[in-house]
C-alpha cells in the first residue's frame, strides 16, 4: 500500500516518522482552528442559510445563473434581492422560469419577480416560504470602510466561500473590492465583513469586483414602498472590535488651546493637562436602529415616552405630544432609510440605560464616555494634528452643522463625512453627545481619568449639533443638560 500521507521516507527511523506525522496533526488542528476563531468565517458560516442559488431561464431557451439572499418575510412570502443582469440578462431579456434553490434542501422552488431596479441592476423576488427553511434576519453591516477584508457566499452553483478578498473603494451606492477567488456566476452573491452582509455582488471579475451596497438596497425597496426589507443588524456589529475604535491613552491639553482662536467660552478654561488610560470608543454615534433593537430586547420605555412628549424643532423649540426616539428632529416618524440616523429624543437617563443593557449582553463594561475621555478622542487622541474641530480645520469636510441655505435641518446618517484622524465619525455636528460627567468648572490641577464635578443638576454633552454654527462645534466646546431633558438634536455614542 503506497504511503500517501505526507510522502514519508519509509527509509527513515521509526521515530522520525512519527514525529514527522504527529508534526503535521499539530499544524492541521492549528490551521482548523485559527479558521474557527476567524470572525470572517464565522459570520460567512452563519449567514449561508440566508443565501439562494438562482436559475433564470429565458423565452430563446438560454439561461442564467446566480445567487441573491432573503431580505424579508411577510403573510408566508419570502422577499430575494439578486442581480437584475442574471434575472434579465446582460441584453435585457424576458425570464419565462425563475428558480431558486436554498442549502437547506434539495429542491428548487418557482419564484416571480416582485420589481426590477434596472438603473442599479437589481431584482427583488418573491415566492412562498418553503417548509423547513429558516434565515436569520440579524444579517447586516451598514458601515463598511475601505480596505477591511471581504468575502462572498455562493460560487459554481454552490454555497462555498472562497478566500478572503479587500475592500478597495466605496461611493454612496457601490462597493469595489478585489478578490481573485472571484468566477463568472458568481452575480448576485452576498458580500460579507465580519459585522454581516455589506451588499450584493453585481460584476464578478477577478482583478477588481463592484457590489451594490446593503444601504442603496434599502433605500430602493423602502422608496419603492415595498415593506420587505426586515434586516437587522448582525448580532456581532454591536459587540465587535470593529464597530468600537481602540483608543490609546496618553497624556494631553485639555481645555481652550490656540488652535481654538478667539471662540473659546469661559467654561473651556484653564486648559489643563489630563493623562487617560486606553479605551474603546464607538465609531458612530448610537443609530435608530440600535436603539430599536435594545427597546425591542428589554421593553425599556424612554423618558419621552413615560412623559408622553419631546422637543422638535419648527423654526424653533416646540415642545409636542407623543414623540420619542422613533420621530426625527420635525416629529415625523422615521422611514426605513432613517434607521441609520443617530437616535435623538433620549435623555441622559435613556442613554445611560442602553448601556447598561449592552453591557449586560456583551459581558463588557458599556459606559457613557468621561468629558475628558471625549475631548481626547474628538482632538485625535495620540495621533493629532491639532485640529480645531474632530478631524479638520474645515469643519464642512466632517461635521453636519448649520450653514443655511444648504442646511436640512435635520440629523443625518452616520458616517458619511471624513473620519478624525482615530477614524472616528461625526464627534461635532449631527447631534450632541451626553457625556458621564456632571457639568462643573475646570481646575487648572492637572488629573488623570477625571470624572467632572463631583455632583451637580445638569451633564455634560458635547460636540454642537445639525442646529449650531461653526464656533459651537468645537473639539472644546462645552454644553450641558439635565438628565431627563430630551430635544430633537440630543444623542450618544458609547465606550468602554
Amino acid at each position: 500500500m503506497s504511503n500517501y500521507f505526507l510522502k514519508i521516507n519509509t527509509g527513515q527511523p521509526a521515530h522520525i516518522r512519527v514525529f514527522r506525522c504527529i508534526s503535521l496533526w499539530a499544524m492541521l488542528c492549528w490551521a482548523f482552528q485559527l479558521s474557527a476563531q476567524d470572525p470572517l468565517v464565522r459570520v460567512t458560516e452563519d449567514l449561508k442559510q440566508n443565501v439562494v442559488a438562482v436559475t433564470v431561464k429565458f423565452d430563446d431557451n438560454s439561461e442564467e445563473k446566480g445567487f441573491g439572499f432573503i431580505t424579508g418575510e411577510k403573510d408566508g412570502q419570502l422577499y430575494v434581492v439578486t442581480a437584475g443582469h442574471v434575472v434579465h440578462g446582460k441584453l435585457p431579456k424576458k425570464p419565462v422560469k425563475i428558480q431558486v434553490k436554498f442549502i437547506s434542501s434539495l429542491r428548487q422552488f418557482s419564484a416571480e419577480e416582485e420589481s426590477w431596479f434596472e438603473a442599479d441592476d437589481l431584482s427583488l423576488l418573491t415566492l412562498p416560504k418553503p417548509i423547513g427553511v429558516q434565515w436569520q434576519r440579524k444579517f447586516a453591516h451598514f458601515y463598511p470602510q475601505a480596505y477591511q477584508s471581504v468575502r462572498f457566499i455562493g460560487k459554481n452553483g454552490d454555497w462555498v466561500s472562497p478566500g478572503a478578498g479587500e475592500i478597495f473603494r466605496i461611493n454612496n451606492t457601490r462597493i469595489e473590492f478585489t478578490m481573485y477567488s472571484m468566477e463568472p456566476g458568481t452575480s448576485g452573491a452576498p458580500l460579507l465583513t465580519e459585522s454581516g452582509i455589506i451588499g450584493l455582488v453585481l460584476e464578478d471579475e477577478r482583478t477588481s469586483s463592484f457590489a451594490l451596497s446593503l444601504s442603496r438596497i434599502r433605500e430602493l425597496i423602502g422608496n419603492a414602498h415595498f415593506p420587505y426589507f426586515m434586516a437587522e443588524l448582525y448580532e456581532s456589529e454591536l459587540t465587535s472590535v470593529e464597530g468600537m475604535v481602540f483608543i490609546k491613552g496618553g497624556t494631553f491639553t485639555m481645555g481652550c488651546t490656540l488652535e481654538q482662536g478667539i471662540d473659546c467660552e469661559d467654561d473651556e478654561k484653564p486648559a489643563h493637562r489630563v493623562t487617560l488610560n486606553d479605551f474603546y470608543m464607538g465609531k458612530h454615534e448610537v443609530t435608530v436602529q440600535a436603539f430599536k433593537e435594545f427597546v425591542e430586547a428589554s421593553g425599556y420605555r424612554t423618558d419621552a415616552e413615560k412623559d408622553g412628549w419631546s422637543y422638535i424643532w419648527n423654526n424653533g423649540y416646540v415642545k409636542t405630544d407623543g414623540i420619542n426616539w422613533r420621530h426625527d428632529a420635525s416629529g415625523k416618524l422615521h422611514p426605513p432609510t432613517g434607521h441609520d440616523h443617530p437616535v435623538i429624543h433620549v435623555s441622559w437617563n435613556d442613554a445611560v440605560a442602553y448601556c447598561q443593557w449592552l453591557a449586560t449582553k456583551t459581558g463588557k463594561k458599556f459606559r457613557l464616555p468621561t468629558e475628558a475621555e471625549w475631548e481626547y478622542a474628538a482632538r485625535g487622541g495620540h495621533l493629532s494634528r491639532g485640529y480645531k474641530h474632530a478631524g479638520s480645520n474645515n469643519l464642512a469636510e466632517v461635521a453636519w452643522f448649520y450653514a443655511p441655505p444648504e442646511s436640512d435641518l435635520n440629523t443625518h446618517q452616520v458616517g458619511r463625512l471624513q473620519p478624525n484622524e482615530l477614524g472616528l465619525y461625526d464627534l461635532n455636528g449631527n447631534v450632541f453627545e451626553y457625556c458621564e460627567d456632571w457639568y462643573g468648572n475646570y481646575s487648572s490641577t492637572a488629573s488623570s481619568n477625571p470624572k467632572g464635578a463631583t455632583s451637580g443638576t445638569h451633564r455634560v454633552i458635547r460636540g454642537g449639533s445639525w442646529l449650531h454654527e461653526t464656533e459651537k462645534c468645537r473639539t472644546t466646546s462645552r454644553f450641558n443638560a439635565g438628565v431627563s431633558d430630551r430635544y430633537f438634536h440630543f444623542g450618544f455614542r458609547v465606550v468602554y
